[in-house]
């Protein structure tokens, strides 16, 4: 088995000691439904037991502090209506978030942010603008409002900007903020203007 991402935190499960063959109740990190698993594979001096999931047969991993690897995911589907390669990055993201690597959680929202300006008329000759300038061209352009950037979705850009230029570790719960905030912003952008022309 692979070791625990560093960072992961635990999540709730039963003890890692449990017997082969007993099972319990968790939501499968690999088909997101609740499901009950079976524990198979028990290791008791490493505190470790791999439980197989009775709704789609994949294993999860449950290490001595009780985390559940994969977890399940964070975050909400994407958009239905967002472009393919943005799509594509949300769901990266999501992934990241969930095997526990929050620092690329973090910087793939804010990649999001230069697909979405891109996506939205924003051009640039040779190197890429700033994070900053993106949001800026997105509230000029009337894609969101001054508030929108000022009371949440700048939170994106800089929890983003630490993971990439600082040398600090972002939290699980600041990708988890990024991961959200991202979230909203796609549906805002994306789905609600299709649901709308359409009913």
């Amino acid at each position: 088995m692979g070791t625990r991402p560093t960072g992961l935190r635990p999540t709730a499960c039963a003890s890692p000691s449990a017997p082969a063959g007993k099972t319990r109740e968790y939501l499968c990190g690999h088909c997101e439904q609740p499901s009950t698993g079976i524990a198979n594979l028990v290791n008791p001096s490493a505190g470790a037991v791999v439980w197989f999931c009775l709704g789609c047969g994949r294993p999860t991993y449950t290490d001595k502090t009780g985390a559940n690897i994969p977890s399940a995911a964070s975050g909400e589907p994407a958009p239905v209506h967002a472009p393919e390669g943005i799509t594509n990055l949300y769901y990266q993201a999501r992934g990241s978030l969930q095997v526990g690597a929050f620092n690329g959680a973090a910087m793939l929202c804010r990649r999001i942010l230069l697909d979405v300006a891109s996506n939205h008329g924003l051009k640039w000759d040779g190197r890429a603008p700033s994070f900053q300038a993106c949001l800026k061209f997105l509230v000029k352009n009337e894609d969101i409002t001054q508030r929108m950037l000022d009371k949440w979705l700048d939170k994106i850009r800089v929890i983003g900007n630490g993971a990439n230029h600082e040398l600090t570790l972002v939290s699980m719960e600041e990708a988890a903020v990024s991961l959200r905030f991202t979230g909203w912003l796609l549906r805002i952008l994306y789905d609600a203007p299709a649901e709308a022309a359409d009913g």
